[in-house]
């Protein structure tokens, strides 16, 4: 299988998962994509929900605002961040989340492994467990965590309380 191939199949399973994930924990709730890089998350399920607000660092197009999370004071329903807390402070980060997510948080973060320590940007791994502590010290309660095939990653879904 071609690399093209492999990246179309996976685009595909992504954005299957982003919907029911979308469908299920955030129908009809205003999210705010942390981190949204290319945007993939956002045009994957900006047709389930009422607004889906990105905001990166750097941003690649005129939809991204640029600025950095914590510059992002207004509340919103639904907090995602995929690949995003192993790029900072994830306390800061939780401390955060406590002022502007109203409702639930979605965090994705990949699965330890040596090539994690191949992108300089990292700090550090976390895994499922140190997740579920970090929210919980921070008011927030576990929904679910999974660890689908193939993504290589761990999603954790939490409710503020």
């Amino acid at each position: 299988m071609s690399d093209g191939k492999t990246a179309n199949w996976k685009n595909f399973y992504r954005k299957w998962f982003y919907r029911y994930l979308a469908k299920k924990y955030m129908k009809g709730w205003v999210v705010l994509d942390v981190g949204s890089g290319n945007g993939f998350f956002a045009k994957s399920i900006n047709d389930l929900v009422p607004q889906v607000i990105r905001i990166d660092k750097q941003p690649i197009d005129d939809e991204t605002r640029g600025m950095s999370y914590e510059l992002w004071t207004e509340p919103v329903d639904v907090v995602w961040a995929s690949q995003f807390i192993e790029h900072v402070d994830a306390k800061d980060f939780c401390g955060w989340l406590t002022t502007v997510c109203k409702k639930r948080c979605v965090i994705i973060t990949p699965n330890p492994s040596k090539s994690f320590w191949d992108d300089p940007e990292h700090i550090r791994p976390y895994t499922r467990t140190a997740i579920k502590t970090l929210l919980e010290s921070h008011g927030f309660k576990i929904v679910r965590q999974i660890e689908p095939w193939p993504i290589q990653s761990h999603i954790t879904i939490a409710e503020k309380i």
